[in-house]
């Protein structure tokens, strides 16, 4: 910004002026900007470089819909968790004394949730022997109706 001005600063005194010359020569250049590249020109033309700094229509459309290759929406850490959290496993007992019978139900995980909890699965189990973890996950799942 101090480019565009000159000062003056004396005793008591200070002036300034806009260096009108020097705003309309950088307006001019305005959008205009210098791209550098290590490839020879044989190789990448200026062309070319343009269009690989400028975002493709494919990013420019998932940028604008808010949504991952998979078609999930994309979250912060705040509403990812949010949408984990709407899963609900509900316990109902019925009977008395010592014939109570317990159901536990989960609710079905939507995409995004499956998505999720498979990930966080995988990063859970690490070196683990996850055949091992099938075989447990299968008995738990048949708790479940």
């Amino acid at each position: 910004m101090g480019k565009h001005f000159e000062f003056s600063i004396e005793d008591g005194h200070f002036t300034w002026r806009r260096k009108q010359q020097c705003i309309y020569a950088e307006a001019a250049l305005d959008g205009i900007y210098v791209i550098r590249s290590s490839d020879p020109a044989e190789h990448l033309s200026a062309a070319d470089a343009v269009r690989q700094c400028k975002m493709s229509a494919e990013v420019r459309r998932k940028k604008a819909l808010r949504q991952t290759d998979e078609g999930h929406p994309l979250h912060s850490f705040r509403s990812l968790l949010a949408e984990l959290g709407t899963q609900c496993r509900s316990t109902c007992q019925f009977g008395e004394g010592q014939s109570v019978i317990q159901i536990t139900k989960l609710t079905e995980p939507n995409p995004l949730q499956s998505e999720a909890f498979r990930l966080l699965q995988e990063e859970h189990l690490g070196s683990r022997d996850r055949s091992d973890f099938r075989k447990k996950q299968s008995a738990a799942d048949t708790a479940f109706f």
